[in-house]
């Protein structure tokens, strides 16, 4: 059988997970209504200053301004007409992305990866270091066109918060779960003694002693169990009382109605004393 402390216990770490699972899920209905379409915009408009800053200055080597935007915490991919591409910045872990694509970014328009990608959490798309997870936009370059996907190096941006946030989710997490345990052996340990001065109260033992200075419903409960236990002492020592004078009232006229029998049974007795007896032995019985 599953002792309360265990069962408490895993109720609480049940809560914590579910109330988990909740956040998540409102974060993600939030971010799916709310923040998702205002994140692409913003990677969207960034997009474009990156190749309007390129623009003006449009005899300049792509391939080295593309280098340095992208040692600024920026994945690109560069593909020209002859579908020739090259990657700069950040390392992408997914480089596959639909030919159609590209082609569709090289006649003008505007890949929106971000949005067009599906996932069963939308959070989740935040976060995936994936091509298909970027921003496609045409660019100009030495009288030639590229279709130039970009997505921010997350990586690089923000890893180190990803990693402190990492740690101090699990860490709380740890920590919930290790003061979930200790305090909750301290809400079970009232409730442990009840049981034990129980069992010593079916064993006759009435003296027991529980920890009356709490104010909460244990302490109430505890008070109430020290006072059923004094009036359970009263009433077996009244019960024993009332035995023990029981028996002495029984005793004597027995023992009187046995002496008397006795003697009547012996024989040489005087009718008269016989009789005598007789009566004595109505009467004791009669009174018991």
């Amino acid at each position: 059988m599953k002792s309360l402390y265990f069962r408490i216990v895993v109720t609480f770490i049940l809560i914590a997970m579910v109330s988990s699972v909740v956040a998540l899920l409102v974060s993600n209905f939030y971010h799916l209504n709310h923040l998702r379409t205002y994140n692409e915009q913003k990677i969207r408009n960034i997009a474009k200053e990156i190749i309007a800053l390129y623009e003006q200055s449009p005899n300049e080597d792509l391939d080295r301004y593309l280098k340095h935007v992208g040692n600024m915490g920026f994945q690109f991919y560069a593909v020209n007409e002859r579908m020739e591409g090259r990657f700069y910045g950040g390392a992408f872990k997914h480089r596959e992305i639909d030919p159609d694509v590209i082609r569709r970014v090289l006649n003008g328009e505007i890949y929106h990866g971000m949005l067009e990608r599906s996932y069963w959490l939308k959070i989740v798309g935040i976060f995936e270091n994936s091509l298909r997870n970027s921003i496609g936009l045409p660019i100009r370059a030495q009288g030639e066109t590229y279709a130039l996907f970009i997505r921010p190096n997350l990586e690089q941006q923000i890893g180190d918060v990803r990693i402190l946030l990492a740690y101090l989710l699990g860490i709380t997490f740890v920590t919930s779960l290790a003061l979930i345990a200790i305090f909750t052996r301290y809400i079970v340990k009232p409730v442990q003694r009840l049981t034990e001065a129980t069992n010593e109260i079916v064993h006759g033992r009435y003296d027991i002693r529980m920890d009356v200075t709490r104010k909460d419903e244990i302490g109430n409960l505890a008070r109430h169990f020290a006072t059923m236990a004094q009036s359970l002492k009263r009433l077996d020592e009244m019960r024993q009382e009332f035995v023990a004078n029981v028996s002495h009232e029984i005793r004597s006229p027995l023992t009187s109605i046995q002496g008397f029998t006795q003697s009547i049974l012996s024989g040489g007795l005087p009718r008269e004393e016989e009789e005598r007896y007789l009566r004595i032995i109505e009467e004791e019985s009669r009174r018991m």
